[in-house]
């Protein structure tokens, strides 16, 4: 529940600086700006997807010994170990 919580803030702090950016530029560049910020979200889910999550959850080599790695090196496009 928690994971789901801080990614929604994430995701509503996107849509919040798309409303302060919006309202920086004249009404010419609104759909712009948003386009723009709807572009960043889509990339960023992708990269984590790609990479993110399994630098931050997945296994290492240090798993088996009981020793703490810094980064994990499984799970790279959400594929198992």
């Amino acid at each position: 529940a928690w994971l789901l919580t801080g990614t929604l803030v994430v995701f509503l702090m996107q849509a919040g600086f798309a409303m302060l950016e919006v309202g920086s530029v004249q009404i010419a560049n609104v759909t712009v700006i948003l386009l723009k910020n709807i572009f960043d979200a889509s990339l960023a889910a992708l990269w984590w997807w790609a990479t993110g999550y399994a630098l931050a959850s997945g296994s290492d080599p240090y798993s088996d010994t009981g020793a703490n790695g810094v980064v994990g090196r499984s799970g790279f496009f959400l594929r198992g170990p």
